[in-house]
């Protein structure tokens, strides 16, 4: 049987379609949607696309949060042959326009009417888009183009389950499955392609690594337009068999970690440190013997856990101590967590500050790191349960090879890696070369096979919940006020984004004539409530062209100019961007205080 979504999905539904697939909060209650269930609303809804005229290899794009009928679409778009189009639910009508047009989408599928009214007064900008569905709530009767959920699902009686098992018959492991847009280097982001063949390897890679004796429990509640969602839980979830929670909201993921108590969790460093900051403010709130006994539990666990990482011989004091801070306190914090039954804890997309994951070492919790790009669907390397050396990005999925390369540039083969970037016939020769994926990372492997990132030969922004975000395109908005002459975003590994900005000698002039300031010093006009005033109304302005992860939260004015004898410029008069977080450190580190 050939490597194709549909095949993968039709091979699971047999094996076990009595057992719960996906399981959604109603109200209160927790309801279960089987695998056959699944399957049998994902019939109906390729049949309902291929009666409203979608064709194998025709675009379908989806927006929305976490929900089963996300899961539907998406695998109904898959195996009926076309390929799905995953939008962020936070883009913006500008971006929105963009990915639609460029990727040629026929259908748009919206959760509520609210994603469409971001587009709604644009449609002539998007000729190429004939119909949109929503999902949930009603619809405008004066748009007949827009089909409710029940308008659309009603059109299956124009297509038999025999055409569709035809065309699902003809889908090749080539075809491409996914267009997933992530940020290029220009300003408008890259569409990866991912065939049938890269979204099968990805999902049998997690199933590998991922092993457990009892019926694994997951959460989806990252966004299912990042590579990452997508790989462990829509495809991973295929072959293993796993029961998949959603969480309806990011915001309220502790909350309900807390109920699903779930066997597997992957979190984004942002994730691991809101459930440290947690635990942490409860501690603030106890009596001091209290606290002292938290701080002594967490200390044990430490010291046990550290030996055990270590291979260093566990005195019988020790085991001791560690079996009573466990039963004091350590159990019962990984019960308020919800963490308690979970076998594999795992982080990705950016590095985890050392502090949060000392504090989950200390309660018995090893975090997993798993590292990969879109273009290879995310799963380059893994840290094996067992198997970690905490910093480094763990060993080469068992489906994966890696390489490096002469200037250590990290190098990706294998049936997971993309063929290339749709349209973009340059940009894919000059990432793809001989069956490897050139992943623009640096690194090296140590003498055990871990291998370690050191370094990005790119300049993308990687955030602390995992967003990838092109800084030049924000710098670019921003520079769009005279009054600056530098802006630098930051936000590498950080949970929203800042920005260092200088003012022109020029227009610092023209600033303090017209505002009053002459006789002025420099430095009291670049600390002068008009001055941060002014600049705010812009950066408020460049925010409502911005996606919400895009948008910069705060921001910091510097005294003095970059320059070539400060060392921040080139001869050519070009920002070393590398050299920007060292030199200011301490104005940084007050943006996220």
């Amino acid at each position: 049987m050939e490597k194709t979504v549909a095949n993968l999905f039709k091979e699971r539904v047999g094996k076990t379609p009595g057992k719960p697939a996906l399981r959604y909060k109603d109200g209160t209650k927790w309801k279960t949607i089987t695998w056959q269930q699944y399957s049998d609303r994902v019939d109906e809804f390729a049949r309902s696309l291929m009666a409203l005229g979608v064709k194998p290899r025709d675009k379908v794009s989806l927006i929305g949060t976490n929900t089963p009928e996300w899961y539907v679409s998406d695998m109904a778009i898959m195996t009926m042959g076309a390929t799905t189009v995953p939008v962020y639910f936070s883009n913006s009508s500008d971006q929105l326009v963009y990915v639609l047009n460029h990727s040629e989408s026929k259908v748009f599928i919206v959760e509520d009417i609210t994603y469409f009214q971001r587009i709604d007064k644009r449609l002539a900008e998007i000729p190429g888009l004939q119909n949109v569905i929503v999902i949930k709530g009603d619809v405008p009767e004066s748009k007949g183009f827009i089909l409710s959920f029940a308008q659309f699902i009603s059109l299956q009686k124009q297509v038999s389950m025999a055409d569709l098992k035809r065309v699902r018959d003809e889908i090749k492991p080539d075809d491409v499955d996914t267009l997933l847009y992530t940020s290029g280097t220009t300003g408008h982001p890259k569409a990866v392609m991912l065939t049938n063949l890269n979204s099968v390897t990805a999902g049998e890679n997690v199933h590998l690594t991922c092993k457990m004796k009892r019926q694994q429990i997951s959460c989806s509640y990252l966004p299912l337009s990042h590579v990452g969602e997508r790989t462990t839980n829509l495809f991973a979830g295929i072959c293993t068999g796993h029961t998949t929670y959603f969480i309806s909201g990011y915001e309220k993921f502790a909350e309900y970690l807390r109920e699903i108590r779930p066997t597997t969790w992957l979190g984004v460093p942002r994730v691991w440190e809101k459930l440290y900051e947690g635990v942490m403010s409860y501690r603030a709130t106890l009596p001091e013997k209290r606290k002292r006994v938290i701080d002594w539990a967490l200390k044990t666990g430490d010291e046990y856990n550290q030996r055990k990482y270590k291979n260093q011989s566990i005195s019988p004091l020790l085991s001791v101590q560690y079996a009573l801070a466990r039963s004091l306190v350590i159990k019962k914090l990984l019960r308020a967590l919800g963490l308690d039954r979970a076998e594999i804890v795992v982080t990705g997309g950016a590095p985890t500050h050392i502090e949060t994951l000392n504090f989950f070492t200390s309660i018995g919790l090893w975090m997993q790191d798993v590292y990969g790009q879109t273009e290879g669907h995310g799963t380059t390397s893994f840290a094996l349960k067992g198997d970690v050396r905490f910093g480094s990005a763990g060993k080469p999925y068992p489906l994966t090879q890696i390489d490096i390369a002469a200037d250590g540039e990290i190098l990706v083969k294998g049936d997971n890696v993309s063929p290339g970037y749709y349209k973009d016939p340059e940009l894919t020769k000059d990432t793809f070369k001989d069956g490897w994926l050139y992943s623009g990372d640096l690194g090296h492997f140590d003498e055990d096979g871990f291998l370690w990132i050191t370094g990005r030969k790119k300049d993308i922004i990687i955030t602390s919940t995992a967003k990838n975000i092109t800084p030049s395109k924000i710098e670019a908005l921003l520079l769009d006020s005279p009054l600056l002459e530098h802006a630098i975003v930051i936000g590498d590994g950080r949970k929203y984004l800042t920005a260092l900005f200088t003012i022109g000698e020029e227009a610092l002039k023209k600033f303090s004539q017209e505002k009053g300031l002459t006789k002025h010093s420099r430095e009291e006009i670049v600390e002068s409530a008009e001055l941060k005033a002014e600049i705010e109304r812009h950066v408020e302005l460049v925010n409502t062209k911005l996606s919400r992860v895009e948008q910069i939260k705060k921001f910091k004015i510097l005294n003095k100019p970059f320059s070539t004898e400060g060392g921040e410029l080139t001869t050519l008069l070009k920002v070393k961007r590398f050299i920007i977080p060292e030199k200011y450190a301490r104005e940084i580190e007050e943006m996220y205080s």
